[in-house]
C-alpha cells in the first residue's frame, strides 16, 4: 500500500510504502484505535483503505494529524506493545498446515509437505508503527496511491 502526502511538511510526510503484509496488520490496528472518533476512518473508507488501494479516498490533515496523536497515545498508554505482543504470540502459536500438495512435496512448501499458512506472514511491527506515526504528522493529509 503506497500513501501519498497532500501538502507535506517533511520528507517523511512525502510518501511511504508498505507491503500488504505489513499494511494489514496496521490499518487494522489503526481503525480499532479510532473506532471512538465519530467519522475519522468509516468503516468504507477503512475498507477502501485496506483493501482496494485507490485514491479516491483522501484524508485532510486535520484528520492526519489526528491519527498520528491517536497513534503517540497509544504507545504511550502500552497499547502498542501490548497488541504486538499478543499478535507475536498469535503468530508463534500457529501451526504450519498441510500444503496444496497434501504432503508430497512441491516448491511451495520446499518439497516438505508442510507451509507457513499465510496468516503467519502478515506482521505487526513497532518500526512500521512508527514510520506510520511520523508520516502522518507530517503529510498534510494523505491518500491512497
Amino acid at each position: 500500500m503506497n500513501l501519498r502526502g497532500l501538502n507535506p511538511r517533511s520528507d517523511k510526510g512525502k510518501a511511504i510504502k508498505f507491503s500488504k503484509y505489513q499494511w494489514h496488520p496496521l490499518w487494522s490496528y489503526l481503525f480499532s484505535a479510532v473506532h471512538d472518533e465519530k467519522g475519522l476512518i468509516t468503516i468504507n473508507s477503512f475498507a477502501r483503505g485496506a483493501y482496494e488501494n485507490r485514491g479516491n479516498k483522501k484524508f485532510n490533515n486535520k484528520q492526519a494529524t489526528r491519527l498520528s496523536e491517536i497513534l503517540t497515545e497509544q504507545e504511550k498508554l502500552g497499547y502498542l506493545r501490548t497488541f504486538f505482543r499478543h499478535q507475536r504470540w498469535v503468530l508463534q502459536e500457529t501451526e504450519r498446515e498441510l500444503c496444496q500438495c497434501k504432503g508430497i512435496g512441491c516448491e511451495a512448501c520446499d518439497f516438505r509437505g508442510f507451509r507457513i499458512p499465510e496468516s503467519k506472514l502478515y506482521r505487526f511491527n513497532l518500526d512500521d508503527i512508527h514510520d506510520l506515526r511520523d508520516f502522518l504528522k507530517d503529510c498534510g493529509g494523505f491518500t491512497f496511491s
